[in-house]
């Protein structure tokens, strides 16, 4: 934790000596790097080696442009790079708990605000909650990989789910799940925080393994 801390302070002293035309790239580079699947030690290490490539780059008197083509392609193969001898389940649980932390993060904040607001009705997450924060951490987030594509992304996915969980609340299975998941969240909290540490534990163990 102490290093990533240490990369980052490194990489934004050292991106305020980029030019208008490199430090233009730099910020698409690392919104999408930011977006990506990789942890954010990785995420740091790579942003710091592309830093360095643009400041000589500079150095020569080159453009940014010439070094990188096409940001995305260049990022993506950044990305592959850091992903292709990890095995297929360390990624896929690593895309799962990257996932399911982001519902927590959702989720908490909003039910601390029904519990604070509401202290005599018995709220908590409901059907709509659930399945919108489930579809927006594990679709629209990992695949969405700058902030524009995210915001148009956002709006189409709440359209789309007010619609649809509009005749699912209305129908007789919606209220009997709508009941037992309110009645539930502390467990559901519980459920999603386990899933979380019990990954970062065998992610850990693994990395440990690999050194």
């Amino acid at each position: 934790m102490l290093y990533w801390i240490k990369l980052r302070r490194i990489r934004i002293r050292e991106q305020k000596n980029l030019d208008k035309g490199n430090l233009k790239m730099f910020k698409k580079i690392i919104e999408y790097i930011s977006n990506s699947n990789l942890k954010y030690l990785e995420k740091e290490e790579a942003l710091h080696q592309i830093i360095n490539i643009l400041l000589e780059s500079q150095a020569e008197h080159k453009s940014a442009d010439v070094i990188i083509e096409d940001y995305e392609v260049f990022c993506k193969s950044i990305v592959k790079e850091y992903t292709k001898d990890k095995g297929i389940i360390y990624t896929g649980l690593h895309y799962f708990q990257r996932s399911v932390a982001s519902m927590l993060f959702m989720l908490v904040p909003i039910v601390i605000f029904l519990k604070i607001f509401n202290p005599n009705i018995n709220t908590g997450i409901n059907t709509y909650l659930f399945t919108f924060t489930l579809g927006y951490a594990f679709i629209l987030m990992p695949f969405t990989h700058n902030n524009k594509q995210k915001m148009l992304a956002s709006v189409i996915y709440l359209i789309v789910m007010l619609w649809t969980n509009s005749f699912f609340a209305m129908s007789q299975w919606g209220t009997i799940i709508d009941k037992k998941l309110i009645n539930s969240t502390n467990f559901v909290l519980l459920g999603l925080l386990l899933i979380v540490v019990i990954i970062e534990i065998y992610k850990r163990l693994c990395d440990r393994r690999s050194y």
